[in-house]
């Protein structure tokens, strides 16, 4: 090997390492606050938290993947899979056992989960459960969670989908249609049955269907509840053709990979060049956020996983328009996953994974080890006060705090391990 070889070789080897030693002190708070939720009272765990009250918790509540339960149990027990270390699987199993629980009495008001403040969504509301089980399942070796899972996802009623207003993928239809199609890979390849899932995915994509409409005369997209059609991953057009792309994979039907190549279309239109941002409806305004949620980061993530199915010159000059924006990035005032800097170094490691251009995962990997370098001294910024008032990291939850950091992390260094959650994705 040559000497620059071997150079480079040792300055992987050292940013594993680095990335390791983070990942100790990572799973040491989130294990501590998992143990301290069990012992500080009765804490609510039925689905009936707003992601709005749980951003003011550092213990979460309810058992939803977006800043819940199953999110800190999904992180413990991927290091456990990763690490082998035993306390990991005893905090996981526990958290496991807790989240059993939490589903048992969400299944109970299930009738009254479209009336809740997350809905049915999937990664903030009941939709979330199913994938969360489905992972925890096979990383822990715990079969009994596919039977909670499939409790999970056959409680989300025909009726609720076919009511349900909020379309997007945090907490509408499409991360439900993601959630349950996940579910469905998960179970069908253990060779087991996956109940009424396929039905109530494909109720999701007709309900998609139904709701587009027209903005400007133009491509149809999915009007956000109290808002015209939006650009972006967590609530817009990005995220929702993705969900349709999977769809499209899993039925063959031509109906939802058309109405995608229509919602990305409808995306393009409201692009600004001259300020490289989109323009946003809920405000008259160019989009001043880039993350998971929207912006650069959110197009380019809904593209790539899309491209497995669709491919275009278009959609090719989109992605590299995203990704070319998202490059130049400053470091944002918050690290979490949800609009973060930590959604855009996984963003860049699955663009580098996606597209096989390693000087993006070098991107990624660089991003992260300059966020790593910054919190050793001043800690993770989990709200954007904490880049003024210099607080302590506390939020443990998977979105919006530690655990989602944590992840990110072992996606870093175990690259092949562990589906992408921001996609909503399985590894079969």
């Amino acid at each position: 090997m040559a000497k620059n070889d071997k150079d480079k070789g040792n300055g992987a080897g050292e940013e594993r390492d680095e990335v390791a030693e983070a990942l100790v002190g990572i799973f040491r708070r989130v294990g501590e606050n998992s143990i301290a939720s069990e012992t500080g009272g009765a804490a609510r765990t039925a689905l009936n938290v707003s992601v709005h009250d749980a951003r003011r918790s550092p213990t979460p509540e309810g058992p939803q993947l977006y800043d819940g339960i199953s999110g800190t149990a999904l992180f413990l027990a991927a290091y456990y899979f990763a690490t082998n270390n035993q306390d990991a699987r005893d905090l996981a199993l526990r958290s496991a056992a807790r989240l059993r629980l939490a589903i048992k009495q969400t299944v109970a008001i299930s009738g009254d989960a479209r009336h809740t403040g997350n809905g049915t969504g999937g990664l903030a509301g009941v939709g979330s459960l199913p994938y969360a089980c489905v992972q925890l399942a096979a990383w822990l070796k715990m079969p009994e969670l596919l039977d909670s899972a499939r409790e999970a996802a056959t409680s989300i009623t025909p009726g609720q989908i076919m009511t349900e207003e909020r379309l997007d993928v945090r907490c509408g239809c499409a991360g439900t249609l993601l959630a349950l199609l996940s579910f469905i890979e998960e179970v069908t390849a253990m060779g087991m049955d996956s109940g009424i899932a396929p039905e109530l995915a494909l109720l999701c994509g007709r309900r998609l269907l139904e709701k587009r409409v027209s903005y400007n005369s133009g491509p149809r997209a999915w009007a956000a509840v109290d808002s015209l059609p939006l650009s972006g991953f967590a609530h817009g057009a990005a995220g929702i053709a993705y969900a349709l792309i999977r769809l499209f994979q899993y039925t063959g039907h031509e109906e939802f990979r058309d109405a995608a190549i229509e919602g990305f279309a409808f995306e393009r239109t409201l692009y600004m060049p001259e300020l490289q941002t989109w323009f946003d409806p809920r405000c008259n305004l160019p989009l001043s956020k880039a993350s998971w949620c929207e912006g650069a980061p959110g197009v380019a993530l809904g593209i790539l996983g899309s491209m497995i199915a669709i491919d275009s010159h278009a959609l090719r000059h989109d992605l590299e328009q995203a990704l070319r924006i998202t490059r130049m990035l400053p470091e944002g005032p918050v690290d979490h996953l949800c609009c973060g800097n930590f959604g855009r170094v996984e963003i860049m490691n699955i663009a580098g994974s996606v597209l096989g251009r390693l000087q993006l995962t070098a991107h990624a990997r660089q991003l992260a080890m300059q966020l790593l370098a910054r919190a050793a001294t001043s800690g993770f910024r989990f709200h954007p006060s904490d880049h003024q008032a210099a607080l302590p990291e506390k939020n443990p939850s998977l979105f919006l705090g530690l655990a989602g950091v944590g992840y990110t992390l072992l996606r870093l260094n175990y690259p092949d391990l562990f589906p992408s959650v921001l996609l909503l994705e399985t590894i079969i």
